[in-house]
């Protein structure tokens, strides 16, 4: 099991890049950054992450796993798992996964996951940092992402959550190697069946028919065209013509 180290701060720019400046000098695997508050909370491809003061749930730890650089995906969806466990241990919710990273009630966002890993070699982790932002209490989203943002309750239960994560997360990475998780990651997945546009410079429709055993997201295209995704982005918006 993993010896965590708990260390809060009433506000920081971002859990992330605070704990990656101590992982840099060497910091040990446990280490969990705390935070009541980001100015500068950040999610994948360069998004924010919205953090309000005492409302989310705003974390980050540090694990040092002995893995080929290939696992990095497999931490992010570990993490997504225990954070599935985690909330249906407090909150009467059965929490989905919208690949690869985020975790919905229904069809709106309650928390995301942002994994940074850096590496010794082209074959080996040197350590991996995991972020977790939940919304727990927030009632007021900015405009852009108040349609599809949603909190878990009107209860400040963050310090339960946290110890939830943790909790789930350890027992995860006690047999990380095997992928255990993979089937409960798949089961998770809300977007199995679903028709979704992968987002960047191309448009590209598609419609989701499954998740490997590398978690990879698989498409079947319009053209008929199967593909695989390891990285990426989707979005479940309908097509507009």
């Amino acid at each position: 099991m993993v010896k965590w180290q708990i260390e809060r701060f009433d506000t920081l720019e971002s859990t992330n890049t605070y704990l990656k400046i101590l992982a840099e000098k060497g910091a040990k695997e446990g280490l969990v950054i705390v935070a009541d508050s980001q100015t500068s909370g950040r999610g994948r491809r360069g998004k924010s992450f919205f953090s309000p003061s005492k409302t989310g749930l705003y974390m980050s730890f540090l694990i040092r796993p002995k893995a080929s650089p290939e696992e990095t995906l497999f931490v992010t969806t570990a993490a997504a798992v225990a954070l599935c466990r985690a909330i249906e241990k407090i909150y009467p919710h059965k929490p989905m996964i919208k690949w690869v990273n985020d975790v919905y009630l229904g069809d709106k966002k309650v928390a995301g996951i942002l994994t940074e890993a850096s590496f010794k070699s082209a074959e080996a982790l040197d350590f991996v940092i995991v972020g977790v932002g939940v919304n727990v209490t927030t009632e007021i989203f900015p405009e852009e992402i108040e349609d599809i943002a949603l909190s878990l309750g009107k209860e400040d239960k963050r310090d339960l959550l946290l110890k939830a994560v943790l909790e789930e997360f350890s027992a995860i990475y006690d047999s990380f190697p095997s992928h255990d998780f993979y089937e409960e990651y798949k089961s998770r997945s809300m977007l199995i069946g679903r028709e979704i546009e992968i987002l960047g410079d191309e448009k590209r429709f598609g419609k989701v028919i499954g998740v490997d055993n590398r978690c990879h997201l698989i498409v079947e295209l319009e053209n008929k065209e199967i593909i695989s995704l390891s990285t990426g982005e989707v979005s479940t918006r309908l097509k507009t013509v």
